[in-house]
């Protein structure tokens, strides 16, 4: 690397935008973190009610994969992978270890006709088949045996890595062709509608999991429906000892501030120019103040990057909103105490109810809830929406009264979701391609990273590897 400064613009309030800036601070960088909002972290930054900080909804940290690589090569990541951001999961949670502690998360658990099972949907316990009606299991048993006969495997999942076909095929088709029809009725098919109000066969299934939805083995479902154990490790999640990953995202925030290099300032970008899509570039903010720098990274939408590179209005990806219901209740009102309910049925309830007190492991004598819906399913008025949110805790049971509530407030996170379909794929492969023409140089992380990689394992990872490879002098 020249011996000379370099400077670089990030543009974003994401967890990739923060940790983009922190590295490439950290190594000498000029960095100019330019925000449009005060608050950093995006959806990752929590809520706050009567003094005690949230997530919104359900955030939980998972450090194991399939394909985890404890010295995986951060160059080598390529969020067009699916699932590639796995191999890094012992990095993440080597870096994460910088701004805080956590424990691991007691068994999700799940609500079925009424039945408390521990949960398959996000947390791999197929071994609670066992414990379904005898008739329920006899008929997925017959069903799984008649896929297994079959000849072709060419939706099967193991393919689903390295076969286009998983990038064509709808999601119901693959669930069907592998997981049988009692079983996608019984799970797959109500919870996609319950969080997206779309059906399966509306989804592409190469991205099942941003939907949160599972896609088994036809031989794993039949293991543990024979009562073989164990079939499939259960997925291990983990949480913040301190009670929020908002308070990692804060200490991350916390040393970004404290780099004498980085300068964090307020606004949005309403020109970039540049010379042939390389640098040095020129950023005009909303306040009319200029910046120039050596290299920009794009931690924001980027239909707002084509648009600054004067393409014309771009059609927006098609996204599901959320409503999350932030509860203080008591401790002593508190019937049952799941770190989360799955509840994939019964559009009266939440699709997911947690219970971050529990999962922190903090012994709090108010214990904070959340109660996440799609918006879709919803109408009423926020007051209307909080008398929903105290019945339905009380009828699964997770408080004894109504009145075990003491504050709460309820949040609409518009278009919160991209939804998984062929032609939101498609049209995000486009713009990629657009802005790999126009600005070959400007990283893309975030929100503006490749469809289907904006977890906040990606996102870190993202961070990480932007981090590195200019902080090393190696662009590209």
């Amino acid at each position: 690397m020249s011996t000379a400064v370099r400077s670089v613009a990030v543009v974003g309030n994401s967890v990739a935008a923060m940790f983009s800036a922190l590295t490439l601070g950290e190594a000498g960088w000029k960095v100019i973190l330019v925000t449009p909002s005060p608050q950093l972290g995006g959806h990752f930054a929590g809520l706050t009610l009567a003094g005690h900080t949230f997530d919104a909804g359900m955030v939980f940290l998972e450090f194991t994969s399939f394909n985890s690589q404890p010295d995986a090569d951060i160059s080598t990541y390529d969020p067009t992978r699916r699932n590639d951001v796995g191999r890094f999961f012992p990095l993440v949670e080597r870096t994460l270890g910088r701004f805080g502690e956590w424990r691991n998360v007691s068994t999700p658990h799940m609500r079925v006709d009424g039945q408390l099972l521990p949960d398959l949907l996000i947390a791999n316990n197929v071994n609670s088949l066992a414990d379904l009606a005898p008739a329920t299991r006899a008929q997925m048993r017959e069903e799984l045996e008649g896929i297994m006969a079959l000849d072709s495997d060419t939706l099967h999942p193991s393919r689903k890595v390295t076969d286009c076909v998983f990038a064509r095929h709808d999601l119901e088709t693959v669930s069907l062709a592998n997981h049988g029809r009692t079983f996608h009725r019984m799970f797959i098919e109500p919870f996609c509608r319950k969080l997206l109000a779309r059906p399966t066969a509306s989804l592409l299934a190469l991205y099942h999991r941003l939907a949160w939805l599972p896609l088994f083995y036809p031989e794993t479902l039949a293991s543990a429906l024979a009562n073989v154990s164990p079939p499939l490790p259960q997925t291990v999640f983990a949480f913040p000892t301190s009670g929020a990953l908002a308070h990692l995202v804060k200490e991350v925030e916390r040393q970004l501030r404290s780099v004498p290099s980085v300068d964090i300032v307020r606004g949005r970008i309403t020109a970039l120019t540049h010379t042939a899509g390389d640098g040095p570039f020129a950023l005009t903010i909303t306040s009319g103040q200029t910046m120039k720098v050596d290299h920009v990274v794009w931690a924001s939408d980027s239909e707002q990057l084509l648009a600054l590179c004067g393409e014309s209005a771009q059609p927006s990806l098609e996204r599901a909103s959320l409503v999350v219901a932030s509860i203080l209740a008591r401790a002593g009102e508190i019937e049952t105490a799941h770190s989360t309910l799955l509840v994939p049925a019964d559009e009266r309830l939440p699709f997911r109810i947690t219970n971050q007190s529990v999962a922190s492991g903090v012994s709090e004598p108010m214990h904070r809830l959340s109660c996440e819906w799609s918006a879709a399913v919803l109408d009423g008025s926020p007051d209307s929406l909080a008398e929903r949110a105290r019945d339905a805790l009380v009828e699964v049971n997770v408080l004894r009264r109504r009145e075990g509530v003491v504050e709460m407030r309820v949040d609409v996170f518009k278009d919160a979701l991209s939804l998984p379909t062929a032609a939101n794929a498609a049209l995000a492969h486009e713009r990629r391609n657009k802005l790999d023409e126009l600005l070959p140089t400007v990283r893309r992380v975030g929100p503006a990273a490749p469809f289907g990689a904006a977890s906040l394992n990606d996102q870190i990872v993202q961070g990480l590897k932007v981090g590195r490879e200019l902080g090393e002098g190696t662009w590209r």
